[in-house]
């Protein structure tokens, strides 16, 4: 035996890692079809591969972008795939797209994503995700950052961390299985499920082990299980739950044979299982290094847990979210695209979230209770507000809702101001607690620990940085308010916090800045070098005024034609606020209207209160690109046409009378331009034209070739082209530089100077002083690592010290001595990006890429719902019967189609198709669907739906297509057969039952003499027995063959009698039980004949308080007992059903016990229970719960043992109920 065992071990070879962590990709094969349809040779690398899927999406999806930001993205598309091959993920990002791709082809819908991959624009072209990282302003940095993630190169082979890889969760909708299975065929022995597993906890031992040791009812050990708290979802250590609950702590003293145990026990495996979605994916066969076993559907699965496969493979989350294939079936049948629905701020949808009325069935993420009433107070108005209402709905973010509703924080700092300004001032992100940090000056390491802690909800290990934190914000010399605020944020986010995008490395360009002096006002401003922004400030100047609202508000008004407007808009988007409309007067007009402080002061600097008189010489002395002014002025006022009259080409300018254009005339000194003031009926004119050829041309040359600026009007550049007979550009590419984010003020602060003069000294700038120098914009020269800044640096930071400081104060900067306002263009003009630098730039917070990502998944089950409803529900009841509990999903649906004028009409033989299908503007229930029928059975049910003249050949048609009889039963009893039957449901279901009873012969005996007793089935087997013989001469029937039907016939005889007590009750109570709803009676009335002024539940929530109500209902399952924590009352909280809604009952102290004495017992799932009380506070507060002492048979073992039998021949004059 040992020899064999020695034999055995030297079987074992040890696998040496290169390192442990280190994980190399699964290899990753395209197809030759690929690589020729994307025009690549068949032996290019998977990198060419990556890039040409890549520009394959931008040609498709560009004409969505916002065309002036086409060269942004582009510059992110190179970015993105230089990360992506520096990192060595090429390969993992082309595994995901095969598995999305041919989820596509097997007819999958692929919804908008989820997780921080949405910030990432390749995963976006690669149509991996459904949101636009560019538009919605998410961060590839943090779905990858270089300072998470690692290579290693060893022996030429990569390797990257495993820990630190990309994570992309993958809905497949129903199409899972199938992909699994090609995954299986693809990387057969490198693929495996992942092992789960669970173990005892405080609540579940209690409950166990008290009943076990005690001999307690299940109702007193879940009276005291129900003493441990949950704190956000997580069950606490019952070793702290006496110092934390007296009552807890007073049954532990006494039971301490019972607590002693379960703390020992605590901590065990309670069972082994698989991870829900997740795969492991390996390059190397898996069983030849790691730990596997086949589990009880014999699959390959990893003994590793989901933490620890990091270490040695890449994981796959691959779900199959009913979700999607909901979705896809409505899309299936409605006439609208996904791609043509608009969610950002669609009033089909968000008109829905106005009210307190929305019906929750069916909607992603916001159906749930907790969420529906964070909706509806925050009622969102956009997709944003919507992706706040996902992040606010859960357990660590719940206390936020008040506050964030009533804009109500008074924050510790201004420094967070702009950090949290997007989410009304709360932190209700992980990531912008790391933000925070790092304002306080906590190094990028530290502060990335930090979000990995948050992010793995570790309580003890986000407790120890509670000194770090108060150490840190003294040492940087803020309040200890701070402190205390960022700790109660880091230990609120440890328990529950949501995933925000940033970027954190806050990567961004230096720009040089021109500062003039603009002598008339003596106060020096700050310009941007950017000369779209120049010909904005011309096109302001040729068109429009600006005026003081009284003596008050600065307002800047100009008109322009519609088409035009929508040339300039994405522009004047990224540079100012405004609001515009069409003119009643004319709808091809627009009215542009900039309402700010801050802008007119600008503005009014710049002579623009005086244009009609004056030339705007300030702005071009200060400008550096004057001619990107003049092209702006030009497309405003001017134009170039061909004179017939003259047959010339001419260039004009047309003001008003005052105005001078000589200006714009001098900046061409050698171009002749005559000028000719009219006086009209239209008004006074002043017009400045060119009329030379060469001229033109010349000024062309200068607007379009040399200014710099890339938006100009089409239609003029056009006419421009053609009276110069050049041929137009095809197209034109904007990049918008800048964008706007608030108002900013020019100080000076000696302290401020002394203090970046100081931090300077430094090696490496630190937080606070990244913020004021992004707030400082001037440009800085930093060595190529961008770590230390050169001598030129530090002498251009010197220099400007001694200038005026531009510091953000609206949204968070505190600092200054005021001089002057003016809002100018937001910039950020520094680049740090290594291990020693750690701040955010000016504060960037965006919508953060899961929740965004999910909130249009939930915008778009909204607005489906809401313009399709029927096409909706038939979906959603379809999809029913992939839920744990279908018959459930179907009430809840049923009970909100009334509210759309959509009937759920109940199953029939002919009418209904397996699965639900839309009949008219009604629903009708599929055959396939009732309660109880396997997918096994479908094939038999679909030979079986014909028609039949009487229900002997009913009853022969599913015993020859093999109906099981419990099947047959349950068609009958819900009613599928009432157009074939006229007995009650009940006796025909005993006929049924008897007909199972007989031998082929005797149902063919049946068929041929039936319809002389009116197919009545008793009296035909009667019949058969006395009178009729088989071809031998021998009755069909014996004696002893009828007494053995008796015999067997008798119990179902006893079930027919004991429903027939009360058969409408029976067929409500099958209905519901088989359907989900009832159709033939409704609750009230079945009782309304014996009890009085009853009502419905469904009434009830628009009572008022205190009204005395009388109703009856179906007890539903969440039943629960306990003790309230603030005033020690014991209760009875149940919810109860009918037709027409659901409410909650609560039985308090003596009233409990009543309840129990008048009853014999305490209410449990199903009961009918009348009950008497108070509505209070969207409840039944209840003075008398009686249970109705109904009894409803459907399965012989309900029926008492009994040796009983009953004589066929007295059952003969049985009558049709």
């Amino acid at each position: 035996m040992g020899d064999q065992c020695m034999s055995f071990q030297d079987n074992f070879k040890s696998y040496k890692f290169p390192k442990l962590g280190l994980v190399r990709l699964p290899q990753v094969k395209i197809d030759k079809e690929i690589k020729e349809s994307l025009g690549l040779k068949r032996d290019c690398l998977n990198l060419e591969v990556l890039r040409a899927l890549t520009e394959k999406g931008f040609v498709e999806k560009q004409s969505k972008f916002n065309q002036a930001r086409l060269k942004e993205y582009r510059n992110q598309i190179e970015f993105e795939l230089n990360i992506v091959e520096e990192l060595g993920f090429t390969d993992y990002f082309l595994l995901v797209w095969l598995v999305i791709n041919k989820a596509r082809d097997l007819g999958a819908f692929i919804d908008y994503g989820r997780g921080s991959c949405a910030g990432s624009l390749i995963i976006y072209l690669l149509g991996i995700t459904g949101v636009d990282p560019i538009e919605k302003q998410l961060f590839f940095q943090r779905f990858i950052s270089k300072t998470r993630a690692k290579k290693e190169i060893i022996d030429e082979i990569t390797y990257i961390y495993g820990d630190l890889s990309p994570d992309i969760d993958l809905n497949l909708g129903g199409v899972r299985n199938e992909i699994i299975k090609w995954l299986e065929l693809e990387y057969a022995g490198k693929i495996s499920q992942i092992t789960a597993i669970s173990t005892l906890t405080g609540k579940i031992l209690i409950k166990d082990i008290y009943k076990s040791i005690k001999e307690v009812s299940e109702e007193e050990a879940k009276r005291v299980s129900d003493m441990i708290e949950k704190v956000f979802g997580i069950v606490e250590d019952i070793e702290k739950m006496p110092e934390k609950s007296k009552s807890f702590k007073k049954w532990a003293e006494e039971n301490k044979d019972v607590f002693n145990t379960c703390l020992k026990l605590r901590g065990l495996i309670r069972q082994k299982s698989v991870h829900a979605s997740g795969y492991l994916l390996s390059f190397y066969d898996l069983d030849g290094f790691i730990p596997v076993e086949l589990n009880k559907d014999n699959k390959l699965t990893c003994s590793y847990e989901m933490d620890d496969t990091a270490q040695v493979a890449i994981k796959l989350d691959l779900l199959g979210l009913t979700t999607n294939e909901i979705i896809k079936d409505i899309l299936s049948n409605i006439p609208e695209k996904i791609e043509d629905i608009e969610l950002d701020s669609n009033p089909i949808v968000y008109d829905q979230f106005q009210n307190d009325n929305l019906l929750p069935y069916g909607l992603y993420q916001i159906s749930a209770d907790c969420a529906l009433r964070v909706l509806n107070q925050i009622k969102p108005k956009n997709i944003n507000e919507l992706s706040d209402v996902n992040a606010i709905s859960r357990p660590g973010s719940l206390s936020f809702l008040k506050d964030y509703v009533n804009n109500s924080v008074n924050l510790p700092h201004e420094l967070f101001k702009n950090t949290l300004k997007v989410t009304r001032n709360q932190c209700l992100y992980q990531e912008q607690v790391l933000q925070l940090l790092a304002i306080v000056g906590f190094t990028l390491d530290e502060a990335e620990q930090a979000r990995r802690i948050c992010g793995k909800k570790l309580v003890k290990e986000v407790g120890e940085w509670k000194q770090k934190i108060f150490n840190r914000v003294k040492d940087k010399g803020f309040p200890e308010s701070v402190g205390v605020y960022l700790w109660e944020l880091m230990e609120a986010n440890s328990k529950y916090g949501f995933n925000k995008c940033i970027d954190e490395n806050a990567i961004v360009e230096v720009k040089s800045l021109n500062f003039q002096k603009v002598i008339k006002n003596q106060f020096e401003l700050t310009w941007l070098d950017d000369p779209n922004f120049c010909y904005v400030l011309g096109f302001l100047w040729g068109d429009g005024h600006l005026r003081k609202v009284k003596n008050k508000y600065w307002q800047f008004i100009f008109e322009i034609d519609k088409s035009d407007f929508k040339e300039v808009k994405p522009i004047f988007d990224n540079y100012f606020k405004y609001s515009y409309y069409l003119t009643n007067r004319n709808l091809k007009i627009v009215s542009v209207s900039f309402l700010s402080a801050t802008l007119g002061e600008f503005l009014s600097n710049l002579d623009f209160l005086n244009k009609g008189t004056v030339a705007p010489l300030q702005i071009l002395n200060a400008l550096s690109h004057k001619n990107a002014f003049l092209l702006g002025l030009f497309d405003a006022d001017g134009c170039a046409y061909y004179d017939p009259k003259w047959h010339a080409s001419r260039l004009s300018l047309t003001a008003s009378y005052s105005m001078d254009y000589t200006f714009f005339k001098e900046s061409f000194p050698d171009i002749l331009f005559s000028i000719k003031r009219t006086v009209g009926p239209k008004g006074n004119n002043s017009v400045l034209t060119c009329s030379n050829k060469a001229g033109i041309t010349k000024i062309f040359n200068s607007f379009y070739q040399k200014s710099g600026a890339e938006l100009y009007l089409t239609r003029k550049y056009q006419k421009f082209c053609k009276i110069l007979k050049l041929e137009p550009k095809v197209e034109k590419s904007i990049s918008v530089k800048h964008s706007r984010s608030g108002n900013y003020i020019l100080a000076y602060d000696e302290k401020l100077k002394e203090n970046v003069l100081e931090k300077i000294k430094n090696v490496y700038f630190n937080t606070k002083m990244a913020y004021e120098l992004c707030c400082s914009e001037f440009s800085i020269k930093c060595s190529e690592d961008h770590k230390i800044l050169t001598d030129d640096g530090m002498k251009t930071i010197k220099d400007l010290l001694n200038k005026p400081l531009v510091v953000k104060t609206k949204n968070g900067y505190y600092n200054p001595i005021i001089s002057k306002t003016s809002e100018l263009i937001k910039t950020i003009d520094l680049e740090i990006d290594s291990e020693f630098h750690n701040f955010y730039a000016n504060g960037i917070v965006v919508s953060n890429s899961h929740s965004t990502a999910t909130s249009y998944t939930s915008a778009l089950s909204v607005y489906l719902k809401y313009k399709y409803p029927l096409q909706f529900y038939t979906a959603c009841l379809r999809g029913a019967k992939n839920l744990s509990n279908p018959i459930d999903e179907i009430a809840l649906i049923e009970s909100e189609l009334k509210y759309f004028n959509i009937k759920l009409l109940p199953p029939h033989i002919l009418k209904s198709e397996i699965d639900f299908s839309i009949e008219g503007n009604n629903i009708r229930f599929g055959l396939g669907q009732i309660k109880g029928i396997a997918e096994k059975n479908i094939i038999k049910l679909a030979q079986f739906k014909h028609e039949f003249s009487n229900k002997f050949e009913i009853f022969q048609g599913a015993n020859e297509a093999k109906i099981p009889i419990s099947i047959l039963h349950s068609l009958i009893s819900v009613g599928a057969l009432d157009s074939n039957i006229k007995e009650s449901r009940a006796f025909v279901a005993l006929e049924a039952q008897t007909w199972n009873l007989l031998t082929d012969k005797e149902k063919d005996a049946a068929l041929k003499f039936g319809s002389k007793f009116d197919f009545n089935l008793v009296k035909t087997l009667k019949h058969i027995k006395e009178n009729e013989k088989n071809e031998k001469g021998k009755p069909i029937i014996k004696d002893s063959r009828y007494e053995t039907i008796k015999r067997d016939y008798a119990p179902y005889h006893e079930i027919y009698k004991e429903n027939k007590k009360y058969e409408n009750f029976a067929q409500y109570y099958f209905e519901n039980q088989l359907l989900g709803f009832g159709y033939s009676f409704k609750l009230k009335d079945l009782f309304g004949g014996e009890i009085q002024d009853l009502v419905n539940v469904g009434t009830i929530k628009d009572m008022d308080d205190k009204t005395y109500v009388h109703v009856v209902g179906q007890v539903m399952e969440d039943i629960k007992e306990g003790v309230s924590k603030e005033k020690k009352t014991n209760y009875l909280r149940f919810t109860i059903k009918d037709d027409s809604g659901k409410m909650t009952c609560m039985l308090f102290n003596d009233r409990i016990l009543d309840h129990e004495d008048q009853n014999g017992r305490k209410v449990k799932e199903n009961d009918i229970v009348v009950v008497r009380g108070r509505k209070m506070n969207d409840a039944i507060f209840a003075d008398v719960v009686g249970i109705q002492d109904i009894k409803i048979f459907s399965r012989l073992s309900q029926l008492k043992k009994s040796e009983e039998t009953i004589d066929l021949q007295k059952e003969l004059n049985l009558t049709n109920p």
